[in-house]
């Protein structure tokens, strides 16, 4: 809602002890359209073409596949401005049409462009699965289905799921990939997936021309942790950090190291990593360090 419409208070007035009634919203304040209800923990608007809803679908994609450097407030540009409409036109951006963009320069479109690549490069199938709009099926429950279905073989899985997806239908891809049986899962799950896959098939079968799978990492592998970098993107690093088995992506509570790009450099993730007594680094103690 407009917040002009909303008379003028001051803020002792808006503090309450609970006893006042706070009307539930019915409508999404986008669209219109009615909200979903049935999870106490997400309320969602039932509208698939509805603005907020693709934004938050297309923005989501882009965490779970670590696309590191592409904000929601990117996604909600390139949005309002038709570059990216759905998760398929993420791939078909070009650092031209990124420039067209007011505030986005050569470095910043170049540096989009190779995020996106990247990270869609031997990607686990699992992870690629379970970042696409199926009814927020999680990468770990995509990947007790495939363990399910084709344990220790996952060069096999790979290749039954990607001509299921190339080939079929929602209905064959769940007859083909989905085992009748998967402890833990209830019939919701299943009615989720199927859900998922009618409402946005034809977008799974875009976004997997410009996936390429890995087939020989054990995704339950562990790694040695997580390793940000704040205020540099030094790729000779990141390729050591990888080699040698950790994970480098965003700041957050798994981060065990910080990597800046010089001593003098300042930042909040500088000083969350203070308080927090996590060890930071420049880029070149880094390759010693860890």
């Amino acid at each position: 809602r407009d917040l002009h419409s909303f008379p003028t208070r001051r803020s002792s007035d808006l503090l309450v002890d609970g006893s006042v009634p706070i009307p539930i919203p019915q409508k999404c304040p986008i669209c219109g359209a009615k909200l979903n209800f049935k999870t106490l923990k997400t309320v969602r608007c039932t509208n698939p073409q509805c603005s907020g809803l693709k934004i938050g679908m297309i923005h989501r994609y882009c965490e779970k596949m670590k696309m590191m450097g592409i904000a929601k407030n990117t996604i909600t540009k390139f949005f309002e401005e038709g570059l990216v409409t759905c998760i398929g036109d993420l791939y078909r951006l070009t650092p031209a049409s990124i420039m067209t963009i007011d505030g986005f320069k050569e470095k910043s479109a170049d540096n989009i462009i190779k995020s996106i690549r990247e990270s869609s490069e031997n990607v686990d199938l699992a992870k690629w699965l379970g970042a696409l709009p199926i009814k927020d099926i999680s990468a770990k429950t995509w990947q007790l289905v495939i363990n399910a279905k084709f344990p220790s073989d996952n060069m096999t899985a790979v290749n039954v799921y990607m001509n299921a997806i190339k080939n079929g239908t929602p209905d064959s891809f769940m007859m083909e990939c989905v085992p009748n049986y998967v402890y833990g899962f209830s019939t919701n799950t299943y009615s989720a997936m199927r859900e998922g896959l009618v409402l946005y098939w034809e977008e799974i079968q875009d976004v997997l021309q410009y996936i390429s799978f890995n087939v020989l990492t054990d995704v339950n592998k562990p790694t040695r942790g997580r390793v940000t970098l704040t205020g540099t993107r030094d790729e000779k690093l990141i390729s050591y950090l990888k080699e040698k088995g950790y994970e480098v992506d965003d700041y957050s509570s798994k981060t065990i190291a910080l990597v800046i790009p010089n001593k003098g450099y300042v930042s909040s993730k500088v000083v969350k990593a203070n308080k927090q007594h996590i060890p930071i680094y420049t880029v070149e103690e880094a390759f010693g360090a860890l």
